[in-house]
């Protein structure tokens, strides 16, 4: 739990809100006491993950890895095709430090 705050994941079956209903990202914005611009979601279906929080105006990455779209209806605002792209993405626009895998985030 290094990295994730558990009270900063919204799983949508819990909340009762689907995908790609807007409502599921202005409810976690609203949780976390966030305006849109500073959030970022990250997800491989750009139906799903890219046009509904790019339309609240959140930060958008389509992790193209499993994607079988060529393209997304609405561009993101970054395109990756691996986890470990994320991390230089953070680091460059965001000066967002994350540190390369250690012993205290395996453990816990």
């Amino acid at each position: 739990v290094r990295y994730f705050d558990p009270d900063a994941i919204f799983i949508s079956d819990q909340i009762g809100i689907s995908k790609p209903n807007p409502k599921i990202y202005s409810t976690a914005l609203r949780a976390m006491e966030l305006q849109a611009s500073q959030a970022m979601y990250v997800g491989d279906n750009p139906l799903n993950d890219v046009v509904p929080p790019a339309e609240l105006g959140m930060v958008t990455v389509w992790a193209r890895r499993a994607s079988k779209q060529q393209e997304s209806p609405r561009p993101p605002t970054h395109e990756i095709w691996s986890f470990g792209e994320l991390r230089e993405i953070l680091r460059r626009d965001y000066g967002v430090e994350i540190s390369g895998r250690d012993s205290s985030a395996a453990a816990t």
